[in-house]
């Protein structure tokens, strides 16, 4: 049975997701009144942590390699995958859980 195909779908999709959803709101801040020109200020997933897309960008990269990987090759390749995707997941939680300390200095 050819694992190709599947395999290379699951990270595709998942990494084209993250890749959008890196371009949009992530954190949203109320200002107060007089306080700026504008009262709500928005960061996106790339501004709030830059190595976001390098690291999907190198999944998609795997994904590449996997078309033409043989069995042992894909196994190596799928576990670097996997330490990727980790990685992407931590940034997400690790904004998720601390914005407020790690994001009011750039506000």
């Amino acid at each position: 049975m050819n694992t190709k195909p599947p395999l290379i779908l699951g990270i595709l999709v998942p990494a084209a997701v993250i890749l959008a959803l890196a371009t949009q709101p992530w954190i949203t801040v109320q200002l107060a009144e007089g306080a700026a020109a504008t009262t709500n200020l928005a960061m996106t997933g790339q501004e709030v942590n830059a190595s976001l897309s390098p690291i999907v960008l190198a999944a998609l990269a795997g994904a590449l390699a996997l078309t033409i990987a043989g069995r042992a090759f894909r196994i190596v390749l799928g576990a670097l995958i996997a330490l990727l995707g980790a990685g992407a997941a931590w940034i997400a939680a690790y904004v998720y859980l601390d914005t407020a300390a790690n994001y009011a200095g750039r506000v």
